[in-house]
């Protein structure tokens, strides 16, 4: 029988000194992550602690509204953070960070120039090296 698996964090914890502060930090942010949930109401879904620095609690959110929203709540997550144990945290600071939008993707168009090239190319190759590249020269827009 196999060796069960072991927690990640375990294995971090066990690795060195940097790897055991890093994983305590991010576990320390999830946890007022999770503290402050509470105050923000909805505009917890658009908030996401980034650090806290030098005693402020740096927010992102997505758009300046919400930006406005959590600023507006900046003393019940204060509250709440001092009394769940970081009193540390003497000020919130929020920032506008947009979510990563994809980008719609652009599908390449091959010229009849191009097209010609892959069929004249296509000749005298291996059989399926020449199949490829007529059938990506059949992509290629008719001009009417």
């Amino acid at each position: 029988m196999g060796r069960s698996p072991k927690p990640v964090g375990r294995w971090l914890g066990q690795l060195e000194p940097r790897a055991r502060a890093l994983l305590l930090e991010s576990r320390r942010l999830a946890a007022i992550q999770a503290a402050i949930a509470g105050p923000l109401g909805p505009a917890a879904a658009h908030c996401r602690v980034g650090c806290v620095r030098d005693g402020t609690l740096i927010l992102y959110t997505d758009s300046p509204a919400w930006a406005a929203r959590l600023r507006y709540c900046a003393p019940a997550v204060l509250a709440r953070l001092h009394t769940g144990g970081e009193p540390t945290v003497a000020q919130v600071r929020v920032k506008v960070r947009p979510a990563a939008t994809e980008t719609p993707t652009q599908r390449a168009t091959l010229s009849e120039r191009a097209a010609q090239i892959l069929l004249d190319a296509s000749n005298g190759l291996p059989p399926a090296l020449g199949d490829a590249l007529r059938r990506l020269a059949r992509r290629a827009p008719r001009s009417r």
